[in-house]
C-alpha cells in the first residue's frame, strides 16, 4: 500500500484521514 517507508508520517497521515473519512461515511450511512 505505502510506496516508501521514508515517507512513513506522511503516508499514515493520509491514510488515517482517509479511514477516518471512510469510517464518518459510513457512520452517516
Amino acid at each position: 500500500m505505502w510506496k516508501g517507508a521514508g515517507t512513513t508520517g506522511l503516508d499514515f497521515a493520509s491514510f488515517t484521514k482517509s479511514f477516518l473519512g471512510i469510517i464518518g461515511v459510513g457512520a452517516a450511512l
